[in-house]
């Protein structure tokens, strides 16, 4: 048996949130961004009960940030300042991201089609002269629920993707940065038991090729700095217990890093 470590004893933590009503009602009273406020409701009063607090802790961070900016003394300043890439001298261009939020796989992974999704790390580079980026991306999905197909074993259920591909910014605009891309795959899902402590057996494991295709929006705070969102769908068929399964699935994470 492969053990792990204790991906449930992470997630615990998420239960201590207090109400949502509460990180709604804080962060209305000290920032006037409503229309962003007004999407973070939407998308509580719209998924199921399993997401609302992955959700709301994206919001959260969302929020955070852009009212931060709104309230630095140099948010007004000049396009110029915030873009850098085409300044004289520069060689190259590029993001590095932390990314997290929720993924959907398809209804034969029920109960635990809804996931938390956390990114290890989603990257985009691109030499002046380049039309498009390079870009990557490495991230895990977890849930405490395995589907309930037949002859499933464990009680946790997870996947995981490795993309590669290109990436279109378009650099244009002072503030924010909306970008496409795409490319090819590996996506992987297993299924694990918990043995005891922070001991997890691995039942069941499988890993094949695919694709995958995004939208999202780079969102430039200060100099070096990025917030914003990014909207993903994967594809990879998977075999586990003599059962085919798609790995990927509707991604929707938010964004945080540097870039130069």
């Amino acid at each position: 048996m492969v053990t792990s470590p204790s991906a449930p004893a992470i997630f615990d933590h998420f239960s201590h949130l207090p109400p949502l009503q509460i990180w709604l009602y804080a962060f209305g009273c000290v920032s006037p961004n409503w229309i962003l406020l007004g999407a973070i409701a939407w998308a509580l009063a719209n998924t199921k009960e399993a997401m609302r607090k992955t959700v709301a802790m994206v919001a959260v961070v969302l929020q955070s940030a852009v009212s931060a900016y709104a309230q630095s003394p140099g948010s007004s300043s000049a396009p110029s300042s915030l873009q850098e890439s085409s300044s004289p001298g520069k060689t190259s261009t590029g993001h590095v991201s932390y990314i997290f939020g929720c993924k959907r796989l398809e209804n034969r992974w029920a109960p635990g089609e809804n996931q938390i999704d956390l990114g290890i790390a989603d990257f985009d580079y691109r030499r002046t002269r380049w039309p498009l980026s390079l870009a990557g991306e490495l991230s895990l999905s977890y849930t405490s629920q395995k589907p309930t197909l037949p002859g499933f074993k464990g009680n946790f259920a997870g996947t995981y993707e490795f993309n590669i591909g290109a990436r279109k910014v378009w650099e244009r605009w002072s503030r924010t940065q909306p970008f496409l891309g795409g490319g090819v795959s590996v996506l992987g899902g297993s299924t694990t038991t918990h043995v005891s402590g922070t001991i997890y057996a691995q039942e069941g494991h499988n890993a094949r090729p695919g694709e995958w295709g995004e939208a999202g929006l780079y969102w430039l705070v200060g100099r070096h700095w990025h917030t914003g969102f990014r909207v993903e769908y994967s594809y990879g068929t998977i075999t586990l217990f003599s059962e085919s399964l798609n790995a990927g699935g509707v991604h929707v994470m938010a964004l945080l890093g540097r870039r130069w």
